[in-house]
């Protein structure tokens, strides 16, 4: 154990107490809870024990007490003492806590427990964290639980951990296809919760109408088939080789001019992506949409940024009572456990060769830097 501490072995990776993370901590809660934007403690100035915790300090047996800063006056008597009621129970939880180690596994149990049951009560907001979110940044395992909420057939959590071996990004791009959005999209804060975000993810599915096409060109094996499976279908002359029409998802069809002579040497990137999907050699390259007339094919679902706004509001609008059947159907369960085995299995593994590889090299050039020539 640390000298500092004066007692048994903390169980923590303790640090001097002037670096103890728990006032970090403590003050991190409280500043960032959504209930309370002010801070509801302020922490003391200068070193030494806080004045007003001085007695708790000097009473406790606990070094902890002392790095549990203030409450804020916020001039409402009612709110100070409730602020002050559970500043004192945080102490006498940290402090039983210390006295006897044995509480700290069922303290985090109950804990943990209770902010589970917290998010499975539709009562309370549930709503994505992040400074920026965007698509590709949502929860890996609640796209995964709304494609196979939404699209069916083959697209079950397991067929996903297959296909996510064989392309780690495919539950995002799967996603992109669906909606019809670039996997940048930032979602607002305003519109972040849960059921709202699953809501407008449901109305655009529903306009673009890709599901069964998804559905269809995903194997059980997790294969996904890009030929059948992107937004763009590319149609080739037998006779001169050469790429002649393209066919948007929803039928609209666009031929290929003639002095842009695209054969099969040419790649596609972002197969998956609307907007930023092209195909190319270089020094070329040509987005897909830009072959199609204003108006038609990818444009007609493009999304600017005052109807993503509009409908965003109306989807927040329409689940807005925890008792409709829009909110409901806008839930999705995340299961429990690791969603993503066989894939992060692979990853992993695949991690440890990279770092193992790495290592061999460093030590061949140390060994090689220190072989001494004789000659």
């Amino acid at each position: 154990g640390s000298s500092h501490c004066g007692r048994i072995s903390w169980p923590l990776a303790c640090r001097p107490c002037s670096q103890s993370a728990l006032p970090r901590a403590c003050r991190d809660m409280v500043r960032t809870s959504p209930a309370t934007p002010k801070a509801l403690f302020k922490t003391p100035r200068g070193k030494g024990t806080p004045k007003s915790a001085s007695k708790e300090a000097q009473d406790s047996e606990c070094p902890l007490v002392k790095h549990i800063p203030e409450i804020v006056k916020t001039g409402d008597d009612v709110e100070d003492i409730t602020r002050e009621d559970e500043r004192k129970a945080f102490i006498t939880v940290v402090q039983h806590m210390w006295k006897d180690r044995s509480l700290i596994n069922p303290t985090k149990a109950f804990v943990l427990r209770t902010v589970a049951n917290k998010q499975n009560d539709v009562s309370v907001v549930a709503a994505f964290e992040g400074k920026v979110v965007t698509l590709q940044k949502l929860p890996v395992e609640w796209v995964a639980a709304w494609l196979v909420k939404h699209i069916g057939g083959n697209i079950t959590l397991a067929c996903l951990d297959l296909a996510k071996c064989k392309d780690n990004d495919i539950v995002y791009r799967l996603l992109g296809i669906v909606v019809g959005l670039p996997l940048t999209t930032v979602i607002p804060d305003e519109f972040r919760e849960h059921v709202v975000v699953s809501h407008y993810f449901v109305s655009r599915m529903n306009l673009l109408g890709r599901q069964i096409q998804v559905r269809d060109s995903m194997k059980a094996d997790g294969t996904y088939d890009k030929a059948t499976g992107s937004p763009y279908t590319l149609v080739w002359d037998d006779s001169t080789g050469l790429l002649s029409r393209l066919v948007y998802s929803n039928g609209a069809t666009s031929d290929i001019p003639a002095h842009i002579p695209i054969d099969r040497t040419w790649k596609v990137s972002a197969w998956y992506d609307d907007v930023a999907c092209t195909i190319g050699k270089p020094p070329l390259s040509h987005a897909l949409r830009s072959f199609f007339a204003k108006g038609q094919g990818p444009h007609s679902f493009a999304v600017i940024k005052k109807k993503f706004i509009e409908d965003l509001t109306a989807a927040k609008a329409a689940v807005s009572d925890p008792a409709s059947a829009a909110r409901t159907a806008a839930e999705v369960a995340v299961p429990e456990g690791d969603v993503f085995e066989k894939a992060n299995a692979q990853r992993s593994k695949e991690n440890s060769d990279k770092a193992r590889e790495v290592l061999e090299k460093f030590r061949e050039r140390k060994r090689k830097a220190s072989e001494v020539s004789l000659v």
